[in-house]
Formats: C-alpha cells, structure tokens, sequence
C-alpha cells in the first residue's frame, strides 16, 4: 500500500466530513475499521441517488455551473484590480462586498470539503441552470451548444421558422399592464 504525502501531519484522508452528524472526524489516532466505516460512508458522487442519463445530465449541468461560478469570481477579480487602479485608497466602501465575496470562495485556510459542493449546493446551481437552459432553448440560444451534430439543414431551418414565428407573435401582443404605468 502506497503512503499519502503529508505535510505537517495533516493530508486529505485524516479529515472526514460526517455530513450524518455535522462535524468533522480526525482520523489520525482511530482504528482501521473506523477509519474504513468513515472513508466508505463517504458520497462518491454529488448526487447518489441518481443513475444513467440523469446522472450525466446532472454532472454536465454541475460542470457548466462550477465553470459560471469560476468566471463570475474571475470578473470580480478583475472588477478589484479596476477599482483599485481607477479609485485607489478611496475604494474600500466599493472593494469590500467584492472581497468577501471572493475571499469566501477562495478560503484556503479552512479544510478542502468545506471548499467544494455539497449535495445541497449542486442541486441549487443544477436546477438554477436548468432554468436558464430552458429559457435559452425557449428563444433558440443554445443551437450551437446544446444540439445534436447531426442536426441536418432541414432541422435548422425548420427550428428558425419557429423561432422567427414565436417571436413575430410576441411582438404583436399588447404591452403589459405594467410597462404602461
């Protein structure tokens, strides 16, 4: 059995998250059958319960969320350097919900797990997407994404027709109640 590189006594596989209890188990000290009951009862996925095209649906559909997530934290970077660069000391009041923000994400002096997604966390970014993907199926802005490669020009054209369609019918509606006030 290969040993694990640690650094200052401390490495992945001596600090387990019980998401039973809520806490946190070190591992350092415990006999073997306790240390496997804890690695086992470990999720190996985000969403267990799911299975086939589900689970793959959900995985890309995480995978696109985290990566959103990640460029949105990327845009807050960029938007500090900015503030930072335009206004200097005077933009703490505008610098400072930015950095909690990304601070909060990148927190490296606490354990990884509390770093990552947890069941609850990629069910709210996975249905959020959901969302928003059928939204931009509803308006036809994810042809070049989310559709087969074998679409065929009879497809396309008849998918366009449809669009060009609803959205003729939208434009003639009457203005809601709301934009007249």
């Amino acid at each position: 059995m290969t040993t694990r590189i640690n650094f200052f006594n401390l490495s992945d596989d001596k600090l387990v998250y019980d998401e039973r209890k809520k806490r946190f188990v070190f591992l350092q000290d415990a006999p073997a059958v306790v240390t496997r009951n804890y690695q086992n009862s470990q999720f190996k996925e985000q969403r267990p319960d799911l299975s086939g095209e589900e689970l793959f649906e959900f995985r890309l559909k995480l995978k696109i969320g985290s990566q959103f997530l990640r460029q949105m934290n990327y845009q807050t970077k960029l938007e500090m350097r900015r503030l930072w660069r335009t206004m200097g000391g005077m933009s703490f009041q505008y610098y400072q919900p930015l950095l909690d923000d990304f601070m909060t994400y990148f927190a490296i002096d606490r354990p990884r797990t509390l770093r990552l997604w947890t069941w609850d966390d990629s069910t709210r970014i996975v249905n959020f997407l959901t969302v928003h993907l059928m939204r931009a199926k509803k308006y036809g802005l994810d042809i070049p994404h989310h559709t087969t490669p074998y679409m065929t020009k009879e497809l396309a054209k008849q998918r366009e027709d449809e669009l060009t369609e609803f959205f003729i019918t939208e434009m003639r509606k009457a203005p809601s109640s709301a934009l007249k006030q």
